[in-house]
């Protein structure tokens, strides 16, 4: 017999880490996947094809929706609906989204089993409490269905009432080339005007809820083709339409009035895509013909990403959640940066929505977008009179978007240098990241010489991580490393050898007044210079000009890169821009390997303290699933060292007269609680050790709250007395598998 495959979605994890616990004790289940929100329930449903899901009712995105998608999507899949209140309307709602058994939060592991057994055999199952609900309910369906009948017949009435009398119409909003500010396209976007107001998508989804979504949508096709004829030849117009509308033959037949190279399909999500092939198919003889895909939301989750990989688009969307960050989240930036280089190496062109300032257009950019749309380019409206867009030459009361990136900062090198400070986070060590980063940027730019000097001490920092005046200045040294990148030949030597040794205070030559400054220091003429240490080596090698670029992260400077140029002449401000978010970057990146390279020195350490005490130690995230077992643990449990470990192999070691003790400890320690005890350990190889043990909850503000434990193997000590521990609760539901307090 095949093993039951299971889904579960809960946004409680102390829920999760309980039903986890439940499916582990039957060997007949395998958990799929979990889910914390109703479209990533959706997301895995769809991929893992499970049995049976167990939908929380309250998660966020409502259970309630993506029990109804999940019926529609994976219609073999078993729906059990899990809430802590048995309410009428809660078990109606989720029955009628194809839940077929129903239990209260709190019901025994048994109960649960139970419950998915008879759903892998299609079979219903309800709890006590939900079947006295639903007995009341049925007493009163008469007047329930006669509710439902009018609310059904309001909503055809007012989707019919809009298709009758032309409540829809079509606005256009420019997509600019942000290189040169004239407009290459327009996206048709759907206004409804009329009763109730409301968006676009609410008046499609109940159109859709009626049966009348595809004949909304045709509508909305129809009068996006007539703004098509009203703009100029030269530009696309790009249209939305969801899957289902793009299948019907209806919809294709409107879009062959629309050349179809300036037709660009963007394939919206009004509903989930349940055939790619199919759909692809459908694309493929208008994508043949010249039209093009786009896909949206680029960045926004995992679905948009399975968009892109599945339909192979023409054009990627950047989601406006990304381009409204992009100046202040360095995260955002290197997402964008990732996305703008998946797209070109692709063939793929981005364009990026929802550009509202000019520093967001700046920014992108500088990054490398060609394409962009949003307020700060133009509106949505009806189409422009003369069929063209005037030029964008910037926000009211002044400011361009600039002029166009030249020489070093054409596209492609932007990428090459944001990509080589992610490559450089993958290095072995701080050195290697270094040598990457000097030997990339001279290629790039041409500079015969590159060198990294790093802070000798911490720089000064208030205690909350804020200035105490220096910023990000400090009051450490500059220290000369052994790491260069050097043009080839021996003409730099006498200068790398007079850099040897150095260190450089604030304000001492072009490391410390980059360390001073807190920012990039430009000197156009070394000879010029007479605080300039290596002077006149530098000038006797033919090197004119210095650029200085501090390494910071987060107020705190970690170190100076340094370059020379054979010309006097600075660096343009678009490269320069470049190499600041490439130096933040690397920052970032240095900063992490110096972390990682004090925890690691930390970890040998305790694994020294450990051997030598016989004590090992763990970590439990009972919101992940996840443990740890430190080696020494291993040891004394007789794991293998290196090998995997869960707090279930923790659990089925412990001695059987000891386990409700121990349970119970630790259901103690889940509270918030330190807790002492001891208990035997029965080893894989048959022999016993005893073992004296801590356990507390490590909860900080912040953090993923966890189990932390301390196990001594005491076996070699003559114990007269196992410390005491609480009374065994029922091993059902101890708090720390997510049972009630």
């Amino acid at each position: 017999m095949s093993a039951i495959r299971v889904l579960v979605a809960d946004d409680d994890p102390i829920v999760l880490a309980a039903l986890r616990a439940v499916l582990a004790s039957d060997l007949s289940l395998v958990l799929v996947a979990t889910a914390v929100n109703a479209t990533e329930a959706v997301d895995l449903a769809l991929l893992h094809q499970p049995d049976v899901a167990l939908l929380d009712v309250r998660m966020p995105g409502g259970g309630v929706q993506a029990g109804a998608q999940i019926s529609r999507l994976c219609p073999s899949t078993h729906i059990i609906a899990l809430t802590a209140y048995a309410d009428r309307r809660t078990i109606l709602a989720m029955l009628g989204a194809g839940a077929r058994s129903y239990l209260v939060k709190g019901a025994s592991a048994e109960q649960i089993l139970a419950a998915i057994h008879r759903g892998a055999r299609h079979q219903g199952s309800v709890s006590a409490e939900v079947a006295e609900v639903l007995i009341e309910s049925l007493a009163g369906m008469p007047q329930a269905q006669t509710i439902e009948t009018e609310r059904r017949s309001q909503q055809i009435g007012r989707v019919t009432k809009a298709l009758q009398e032309g409540w829809s119409r079509v606005q256009l909003q420019p997509i600019v080339d942000l290189r040169a500010g004239w407009a290459v396209g327009a996206e048709a976007l759907l206004r409804v005007e009329g009763e109730p107001r409301r968006g676009p998508d609410v008046w499609l989804a109940e159109a859709a809820s009626v049966g009348l979504g595809e004949a909304f949508e045709r509508a909305a096709v129809s009068l996006a083709v007539v703004s098509a004829h009203a703009l100029s030849p030269e530009l696309f117009i790009s249209v939305n339409i969801s899957p289902g509308a793009i299948l019907e033959p209806r919809t294709r037949t409107l879009l062959d009035e629309i050349a179809p190279e300036r037709l660009v399909i963007e394939v919206t999500e009004h509903d989930p895509i349940e055939d790619y092939d199919e759909l692809m198919a459908a694309l493929r003889p208008l994508r043949a013909r010249g039209a093009r895909v786009a896909v949206d939301d680029a960045g926004a989750g995992y679905a948009s990403f399975r968009h892109i990989l599945r339909l192979q688009p023409d054009i990627i969307k950047l989601d406006i959640s990304i381009v409204q960050r992009v100046t202040v989240d360095e995260k955002a930036r290197a997402l964008a940066a990732a996305l703008i280089s998946f797209a070109g190496e692709t063939r793929a062109t981005l364009v990026a929505e929802g550009i509202e300032t000019l520093a967001q257009a700046g920014a992108l950019r500088t990054l490398g977008v060609i394409w962009g749309q949003g307020y700060l380019l133009g509106r949505p409206a009806p189409p422009p009179p003369s069929g063209m867009y005037p030029r964008y030459v910037g926000a009211p009361g002044g400011g361009d978007l600039g002029p166009p990136l030249v020489g070093l900062g054409e596209k492609n090198t932007q990428i090459a240098l944001l990509r080589t400070a992610i490559e450089a986070g993958s290095a072995g060590s701080v050195e290697a990241a270094l040598h990457l980063a000097l030997e990339r940027i001279c290629f790039y730019t041409g500079w015969p010489v590159g060198h990294a000097c790093l802070l000798t001490g911490e720089p000064a920092v208030g205690p909350a991580g804020g200035d105490t005046g220096g910023d990000a200045r400090g009051d450490g040294e500059l220290v000369s490393t052994a790491i260069w990148h050097l043009a080839a030949g021996a003409q730099f030597d006498a200068f790398r050898r007079a850099s040897t040794g150095l260190r450089f205070g604030p304000g001492v030559g072009l490391p410390g007044r980059t360390l001073e400054a807190g920012e990039r220091v430009l000197m156009a003429n070394l000879e010029l210079d007479p605080r300039l240490a290596r002077s006149a080596q530098a000038v006797a090698a033919g090197l004119q000009a210095g650029f200085g670029i501090p390494l910071a992260f987060e107020g705190r400077t970690l170190g100076v890169l340094e370059f020379f140029s054979m010309q006097s002449e600075m660096p343009d401000e678009s490269l320069l821009v470049v190499l600041d978010g490439f130096a933040s970057e690397l920052a970032r990146v240095l900063d992490r390997q110096r972390v990682e390279a004090a925890y690691r020195e930390r970890t040998r350490h305790l694994d020294l303290t450990e051997a030598m005490t016989h004590a090992g130690s763990c970590r439990w995230e009972p919101e992940r699933g996840a443990g740890w077992f430190s080696d020494e643990l291993r040891r004394i449990a007789g794991f293998p060292v290196g090998t995997a470990a869960s707090f279930d192999d923790f659990l089925s070691i412990v001695h059987p007269d000891d386990l409700p003790a121990v349970v119970s400890a630790i259901d103690s320690a889940a509270r918030g609680g330190v807790v002492d005890f001891a208990c035997r350990f029965v080893r894989p190889d048959g022999t016993q050790r005893r073992l004296s043990c801590r356990v507390e909850l490590d909860a900080n503000p912040g953090a993923t709250p966890a189990l932390t434990g301390v196990f001594q193997d005491v076996t070699e000590l003559v114990v007269q007395h196992r410390p005491s521990a609480p009374a065994a609760p029922s091993l059902g539901q101890p708090l720390w598998m997510g049972g009630p307090g």
